[in-house]
Formats: C-alpha cells, structure tokens, sequence
C-alpha cells in the first residue's frame, strides 16, 4: 500500500506545489504572504531574527502524537521550506482531493492522528543574504547550548512548550558527497543523532532508526540508490543531538544534489512525498522494529569533483 501511496502522491504533486517559490533563492518576504493568507492552521509569530523578521509557527492540532519540523536553519538551504508550503497544500484539503478517495483518507487520518508544528525559514537573515549563518554570524546548528541567538532561542522555546513525539530537522547537503565508497553523489541524507558520545540507543532514538528504515527502503530505489547515513559523530552543540537528549525521536534529513536540478525541485518533490508518507506510518502506528536496516545504510563518504 506505501509503495502506491507513494506513487500516487508522486503523480498528483503538480496540484499541491507552491508555484511561487520555484527558486531556491526566496526571501522571508515570499513566504509571509503565504503565511498570512492561512486559514488552515494556526500561524502564531514565535520571535523575530536578529533583524526583525517575524518567524512562524504553524500548526495544526488533532491527535496525541506530536510532529515539530524545522527547515531552514542554515539561510542557504531552502528545499524543505519550500516542501513544507506543499505539503500544507495537501493537508488544507485542496479540490483536487476530492478526486482521490485514498488520499483524502490518508489526510483524514493525518489529520485525526497527529499534531503537526512547522517552522518555515529559522533562520530568515541568513537567507536574506543566502548564507549559513544568521546575521551575527552564527551557525544556529552550534547554538543549541549556548542560545547566543534569538533563533536558537525561538526552536529550544518551540521544542520545550510543544514536546514534540517526533521531530524533523530539515537540511540541504549542499556539497557532492559520496554514498558510500562508491561515485555516486547522495541524493538523501538521513540520521538518527546520537544523544550520547557513546551512541546509546533508547526507546525514542530506537523509534527514529527504525522510521529510518522504512523511509529508505521505500525511497533509495526512487532515487537511484543515492540514500546515505549522515555522520553520526556526537556533537553536543548542535540541536539533533540536544533534542534527542530530551528524549524526542529526532530524525535528520538533509536534500543532497540531483542531475540538472539546480533549484531542487525533484527532491523538493521527494521531500513531499516523504513527509506525508511518515505522517501517514505513524498516524496509523506501523512503523516495524528494524535496526538492521539503518546499520546498512551507507554513510556519506567523500567529497567528489563532480556530479555523477
């Protein structure tokens, strides 16, 4: 059923893309119009960047199970930004649900099971200037402890008020990394973050892995094989690791590099299709136990010259 599920979405996607950010290179004044115009969820502004744009969260309440997804932490990685409008598309129940008996039960579903939280764009200075840092300079992603900046403030405040059962941490892998050993350049990057130096694997940690595994073995063969295994060498400064420590299943997902992709759109569209398949596995509660997956996954490897 996910493999058709998948596929379906895949066909139908065209209707739920955000036609108005088409290039990776959007600003905070793109998204705000989209925001505002929301009825579907509850946009509340959480904080503002060091420059005084107004960072969002939005989110849709239903079941006991929590979801909190964040893109854009880095200013100069946008493709989960701009995936998460298309996935709001398909969740606000647009007409052309109406001709998709099984998807309008799987957002029916979603939406009955699940809580969901966004937040778009963390770190909307940064991509104002299409850079990794905010505008003092800081990567975000090493601020988790220290809290020097008021985006880092705004996520810690979101994850401690939302308690989130899941949590998504949305990146691009900008660079040609390996998978593997091999020449081929990753696609998909997933992680389940350590919480520990020694890389214990409680009950939520496990709960990551094991969604892990289902993702890849639905999604590697679309992609070429090109999946890996973010590194997962324990840093305690950055926000995976210290949210896995409050014992929320955190997952990793970085969009690598496509053939001719230049504004990622087709793994923007994978990135939709993701998503909703893992809300649509834990609102129905049928993720299997599988470690042996997430230990085959191959990690990224090296930075190569060119794409291949």
């Amino acid at each position: 059923m996910l493999n058709s599920l998948i596929a379906l979405l895949d066909s139908v996607y065209p209707s739920f893309k955000e036609n108005s950010l088409t290039d990776k290179s959007f600003k905070h004044k793109d998204i705000v119009p989209l925001i505002e115009k929301m009825a579907f969820l509850s946009r509340i502004p959480v904080g503002e960047s060091v420059e005084k744009r107004k960072i969002y969260s939005l989110t849709h309440s239903g079941g006991p199970v929590r979801i909190l997804l964040w893109s854009q932490m880095h200013g100069d990685e946008a493709c989960a930004t701009a995936a998460f409008f298309d996935v709001i598309n398909f969740l606000s129940g647009r007409k052309t649900l109406l001709f998709y008996p099984l998807l309008n039960r799987v957002r029916e579903t979603i939406l009955s099971a699940l809580s969901i939280r966004f937040i778009p764009m963390l770190n909307p200075d940064g991509a104002e200037r299409g850079t990794r840092e905010n505008a003092l300079g800081i990567d975000l992603n090493r601020d988790a402890i220290s809290l020097l900046s008021p985006e880092s403030l705004i996520l810690k405040n979101s994850v401690v008020e939302f308690n989130p059962t899941f949590a998504f941490n949305m990146h691009d892998q900008d660079y040609l990394w390996s998978v593997g050993n091999t020449k081929k350049v990753a696609a998909l990057s997933f992680l389940a973050p350590p919480y520990d130096a020694e890389k214990s694997i409680n009950n939520p940690r496990q709960k990551a892995i094991n969604l892990i595994s289902l993702l890849y073995k639905l999604f590697n063969p679309l992609v070429d094989n090109r999946i890996t295994k973010y590194s997962d060498d324990f840093e305690p400064r950055a926000f995976g690791e210290t949210i896995a420590k409050m014992n929320v299943s955190t997952i990793l997902i970085e969009s690598g590099l496509w053939k001719d992709d230049p504004n990622k759109l087709f793994l923007r569209k994978i990135n939709f299709c993701l998503l909703i398949t893992a809300f649509w596995v834990l609102a129905n509660a049928s993720v299997p136990g599988d470690s042996e997956t997430y230990s085959s996954i191959p990690y990224n490897g090296k930075i190569l010259k060119k794409l291949a």
